[in-house]
């Protein structure tokens, strides 16, 4: 799914079409740090990584909440997939240093 796709789907708390959070870059942020670690851990910091994200959005909309979480779920999928065939792709596709 495209980052543009992915904004136009975001809650607007404001009501004036401006975009109010994306959480995209906290779930690249995450599989950045497992790339460049021996995977340790890595359970953990992703409970850790939802039960946070689900703390920012508790505020929204049950609606609003299930739309992010969809949209993080496809991009982890994504990554997930990549990462089985060329762990070297993704870390190529997120910026990740060899």
């Amino acid at each position: 799914m495209s980052r543009c796709l992915f904004a136009a789907l975001l809650y607007d708390a404001r009501g004036d079409g401006g975009i109010t959070m994306d959480l995209l870059p906290q779930l690249d942020d995450f599989w950045r740090d497992a790339l460049r670690t021996d995977g340790h851990d890595n359970q953990r910091k992703y409970a850790a990584l939802m039960s946070g994200l689900q703390a920012q959005v508790a505020h929204l909309p049950q609606e609003e909440q299930d739309k992010l979480f969809f949209l993080l779920a496809v991009r982890n999928a994504e990554y997930i997939a990549t990462a089985r065939e060329s762990k070297d792709a993704l870390k190529v596709r997120l910026g990740v240093l060899a």
